[in-house]
């Protein structure tokens, strides 16, 4: 990466150019380590160019104490040799990961598990309910993740287009946000609508078949089933067992 050691705009940037380099710079001085990785949101939001900061979120980040993030800093030190930020994280990065960097990522390793468990417990209903917004919480974690990368690319293409190195940096941010919100609630409520593809169906095939019938009295409200009673019992009061037949003279008068 040609950036690392000169501006990229060239020996006459222009006032855009020029912003986007000491934007960049200033990125340098704070966090060294991970724009030297070559990729996540410092390197997306302290980018020199446009077309760096739109590829960033895309990119593989180095290893953390690889060889090619060590190069990037040596070369970073290179360009700045009185910068005590670069020298404390070339120090710290030719120590290895250390325990915070293993506490750190425990750490969101148990958030994402706790967002990921936590529907099963306020989701009502049955367990299949509950399953079934637990798994759509999991797969809202990878909506999350492609939408922040999706989200600072495009937030700092049009920060960039604004107002280079500062616009880059806040449209990255404001990119990174909105773009993992849309992302985890777009591929969660995608989940959601194909698990219950089967459902409607079968809603469906039932509504087709009037299987439903349960306290449906509306077939016999009908004029053909009302005609039907009342032929039915003028041909009971006809017949030689109509009830009251059998009834003495006494029992015909109450009845009456």
């Amino acid at each position: 990466m040609k950036w690392f050691a000169e501006n990229p705009h060239g020996p006459h940037p222009g006032v855009r150019g020029e912003l986007a380099w000491d934007v960049h710079n200033l990125g340098r001085s704070w966090f060294p380590s991970g724009i030297a990785r070559g990729g996540g949101f410092a390197s997306t939001a302290f980018a020199p160019t446009t077309g760096e900061a739109m590829r960033a979120p895309f990119r593989r980040k180095l290893d953390y104490g690889s060889a090619g993030h060590m190069a990037n800093l040596r070369r970073m030190q290179a360009a700045d040799p009185n910068n005590l930020n670069i020298k404390k994280a070339i120090d710290k990065a030719s120590q290895g990961p250390g325990r915070a960097s293993s506490l750190k990522h425990a750490a969101r390793l148990g958030i994402g598990a706790a967002f990921v468990a936590l529907p099963a417990f306020v989701t009502p209903g049955s367990g299949q309910e509950k399953a079934r917004a637990t798994a759509g919480a999991l797969v809202g974690q990878v909506g999350w993740e492609v939408g922040t990368r999706v989200g600072m690319s495009v937030g700092a293409g049009v920060g960039s287009a604004i107002l280079p190195g500062i616009g880059t940096a806040v449209g990255a941010a404001a990119g990174y946000l909105i773009g993992g919100v849309a992302g985890a609630i777009g591929f969660d409520e995608g989940f959601q609508a194909l698990t219950r593809i089967p459902d409607r169906m079968v809603e469906k095939e039932r509504a087709r078949r009037n299987l439903n019938w349960k306290n449906d009295m509306s077939a016999f409200q009908t004029r053909r089933a009302s005609t039907m009673r009342q032929m039915s019992l003028q041909a009971m009061s006809r017949g030689q067992m109509n009830a009251r037949s059998m009834l003495g003279r006494e029992g015909v008068m109450l009845h009456q």
